[in-house]
Parts: C-alpha cells; structure tokens; sequence
C-alpha cells in the first residue's frame, strides 16, 4: 500500500511540476528591427549662416537616439548618440559612402539595444583614393550592452544580415 501511495505522488509530481514551471517562465523577448535611412531621414545640424564649414547632418533613431555623420576632407565619421553621451563611433568611411546606407536598430520588446551598420573595409590607410578590400556588417550595442561588439564579412555566398541580427540578439540574452 505504503509503495501505490508513493507511486501516485511521483506521478502527480511529475506531472504538477512542468504546469507550475512553465507559470514561472519568463516572457519570451521578441526581437524586431527598424531602419534610419541616412540619406533620407537626416536634417542639416548648422544653417546657412556658418558657410564654408563641410556641414554635419543628425538623423533621428528610435528610443531618443540619434545617428550624427560629420565630414573631414575625405572622410565620413558616423556616430550613434544617445541622451547624454556617444554610443557608438564606427570607422570611418570614404567621403559620400555613409550618407548611402541605413543603419538597422536592433529592439527587444521595443527598446533598442544594437545597432548593426554596413561598412567598407579598405587596403591601408584613408586617402583621397583608398583600395576597398570588402564590406563588413558592425554590430555595436548601446548603453548597458557593451558586450554586443562584432564584425560579420558580406559575401554573396552568406547571409550576412541574418548572422548579424543572430549576434547583436544573443549579446542581448547574455545580459
């Protein structure tokens, strides 16, 4: 009899357990993305008034973020800022490139945390006629994810957007 009872309570807790177990789970994240497209949704920083400067363009992100591109004689110099401070400062990049692209947002639940960004990658240093030795996505998290910090090389033969996504969310999940 003592052996049926104990039977029974294994089988009911065997069976309780998973039910309240999965009443304690935690809320599966949802990952999404939205876009800043640098040649569309940026607005000029100086007017007219202050001529002969190369004038730096402040696009607005997501989650009161912006994304700030300045220019020097060949360069462009692309940073994601956040309410008080830099976020993020990419390399920079051959003068006219950035202004080309869109920088992807990374949101969990809908707040971001990454950013992911296609740069080109050059042969030596910046000069008025750099070699471009290929393109890489960088994927750069914001404030509280200092973790999320990877390349991924672009090829026709991967899918370099997906892995770059796949990155920047498992950093999330690190934290």
């Amino acid at each position: 009899m003592k052996a049926t009872a104990i039977g029974i309570v294994i089988v009911l807790v065997t069976i309780v357990s998973p039910a309240f177990a999965a009443d304690t789970k935690k809320p599966k994240t949802k990952f999404t993305s939205v876009y800043t497209d640098l040649a569309k949704s940026c607005e000029d920083k100086f007017d007219d008034s202050e001529g002969g400067q190369d004038i730096p363009v402040v696009c607005k992100g997501p989650g009161g973020y912006s994304v700030h591109v300045d220019f020097s004689a060949c360069c462009e110099h692309v940073r994601v800022e956040g309410k008080k401070d830099i976020e993020v400062e990419f390399p920079a990049q051959r003068f006219v490139t950035a202004m080309k692209r869109k920088v992807e947002w990374r949101l969990a639940d809908g707040k971001p945390f990454a950013v992911i960004f296609r740069i080109n990658k050059y042969k030596g240093e910046i000069s008025l006629h750099p070699e471009k030795a290929g393109e890489v996505l960088v994927i750069k998290g914001l404030a509280g994810f200092p973790n999320i910090d990877s390349e991924v090389d672009v090829n026709p033969d991967s899918s370099p957007n997906l892995e770059a996504r796949r990155l920047a969310d498992h950093g999330y999940t690190l934290q």
